[in-house]
């Protein structure tokens, strides 16, 4: 059986952070954050100081405050369940979905028996995910084609759109219902003036989601420009865009 030592500084620092949150919790905000600063002033740089800061800011609403420093906490030490569960916390309340989902797979992976609480909220979460998934795909590929999509859509809008179009396609392939990735291919093949294949992936977005307001939108675009209406493709300003972060921000609870 391995023995887990433990050394002074968090020791004592899980003590300390222990009566400021109760302080905190309680309505004394000043004594909580006499605490927190008493911590920070004796170890400054230590995961538990930046983590207490974080729980401060979290309990205050200062999200972005918290997950600057829950990362910084994640930073010094990786493993730590409780930052992992908070910054996800943190970064669904900002509209940061997958990251959020990230954080919570690492919450449930570091999380100890004694988390009781992290291990059923972080497993609720994952689950929930994990069913709307295709068949023998798994979380972990979802992250990556989350950062496919991050960066394809960064490319989209800097107009890099040759570049943009493998990512997308590599999640189209992966996803096969995954209408964003086939709307935003429809969108660079538009501003490529590949009218063919633009209104291939519009029409493969509709297929799949035959209400999505942004698939009708680009699609009247290309059938104005296809008829004479419009000359060329739009900027990207006038461009309509899939917003998928926001579209599914709600959905995680």
């Amino acid at each position: 059986m391995e023995i887990k030592v433990v050394d002074k500084a968090t020791l004592y620092l899980e003590d300390i952070l222990e009566d400021a949150f109760y302080f905190l919790q309680h309505g004394d905000a000043k004594q909580g954050k006499y605490l927190l600063k008493k911590a920070a002033k004796k170890y400054p740089r230590h995961y538990l100081t930046y983590y207490g800061v974080g729980i401060m800011a979290v309990l205050k609403g200062d999200y972005n405050l918290a997950i600057q420093n829950l990362l910084k906490s994640i930073a010094v030490n990786g493993e730590y369940a409780l930052a992992h569960y908070n910054l996800a916390i943190s970064y669904q309340k900002t509209g940061k979905v997958d990251l959020s989902i990230k954080h919570h797979v690492a919450a449930l992976k570091h999380a100890s028996p004694e988390d009781t609480d992290v291990i059923t909220a972080s497993k609720e979460i994952v689950e929930l995910v994990e069913k709307g998934l295709p068949t023998g795909f798994t979380i972990e590929q979802y992250l990556e084609d989350s950062e496919r999509f991050d960066k394809g859509f960064e490319l989209l809008q800097t107009e890099q759109y040759e570049k943009a179009i493998p990512l997308f396609k590599v999640i189209a392939s992966n996803q096969p219902k995954h209408v964003q990735a086939k709307g935003n291919l429809g969108i660079c093949y538009l501003m490529l003036q590949d009218y063919t294949q633009a209104r291939d992936y519009f029409e493969q977005a509709l297929a799949l989601d035959p209400d999505y307001e942004p698939a009708k939108k680009n699609l009247a675009v290309l059938n104005n420009i296809e008829t004479g209406l419009l000359s060329k493709p739009l900027s990207m300003q006038s461009t309509y865009f899939y917003a998928e972060k926001a579209a599914r921000a709600n959905k995680i609870t």
